[in-house]
């Protein structure tokens, strides 16, 4: 119990955590960029796209306080995320060997070299912060939920609601198993 409230602590600490930001965009962005060039099929990029969105949604709880946002992203996520993966594995072939090739090879190198110099700079920038910035920073509210129905933002949720209705539409549209199978065998 007693180790549980220190890991809480160091994790509460308004220091830590801006040290923290920089590294878990690094993680975000390798884990984006590895499965770029070796990865090309539906399954692997799908297992990619679901960890990298369970990662986005635990970094925005974690840094809004808002449980039901990162909710709500993964559910819409996983949700898409299974459409379209089912569309694509009744497309796509069912091969499982990556590409190993030097042209790969060289991009996700170079990218993961530009994002880790990138995490080197930022964290260096971060620590001439004094604790004032720190606390205004980790004190402020990044995202107000109360301004997301008045006029000028109910728009977009409006359009994002209809935007998913009419995705639904179509997905129930392809896969019509009444009129044709969607994977021909």
């Amino acid at each position: 119990m007693n180790l549980n409230l220190k890991l809480m602590e160091i994790i509460n600490n308004n220091n830590n955590m801006m040290i923290m930001v920089p590294l878990i965009n690094l993680f975000l962005t390798m884990i984006w960029l590895l499965p770029l060039g070796f990865f090309t099929t539906p399954l692997l990029m799908f297992l990619f796209l679901l960890s990298y969105s369970f990662i986005v949604a635990f970094n925005s709880n974690w840094f809004m306080n808002m449980n039901w946002y990162s909710y709500m992203i993964i559910l819409m996520m996983v949700g898409g995320l299974f459409i379209s993966f089912m569309y694509m594995l009744s497309a796509a072939p069912n091969e499982l060997s990556p590409d190993y090739s030097l042209t790969n090879f060289t991009m996700t190198f170079f990218l993961l070299t530009l994002s880790i110099m990138l995490y080197l700079k930022a964290s260096k920038n971060l620590l001439i912060f004094n604790n004032d910035e720190m606390n205004l920073i980790s004190n402020s509210k990044f995202f107000l939920s109360k301004f997301m129905y008045i006029y000028p933002l109910s728009t977009i949720s409006i359009f994002s609601v209809l935007y998913l209705f009419f995705c639904l539409i179509v997905t129930v549209k392809i896969v019509n198993y009444l009129k044709k199978p969607l994977k021909l065998t």
